[in-house]
């Protein structure tokens, strides 16, 4: 619940007098989990848009240290289904 908080803290900051919070708004200012950003993946690869599902992973890789985590994220995430 904490990091809702904070994420919606931004936003409003970010916001300021104009009242209004775009989805470009969210997608400058907010945080995407590795976890989070797996259904990303998973939804791209789904819907046959490989250079977005690329994007997504190369963005993942780019955000750790520990690589391994990642695919195992992603391993359990399909393995589930």
């Amino acid at each position: 619940m904490t990091r809702i908080s904070m994420e919606t803290n931004k936003l409003i900051a970010f916001a300021g007098e104009d009242k209004y919070i775009s989805c470009e708004s969210v997608n400058a200012v907010t945080h995407k989990d590795t976890e989070y950003q797996v259904y990303d993946l998973a939804e791209k690869v789904a819907s046959s848009s490989n250079a977005e599902a690329m994007q997504i992973l190369k963005e993942m890789m780019e955000k750790t240290q520990d690589k391994q985590r990642v695919f195992t994220i992603i391993y359990y995430h399909f393995r589930r289904r």
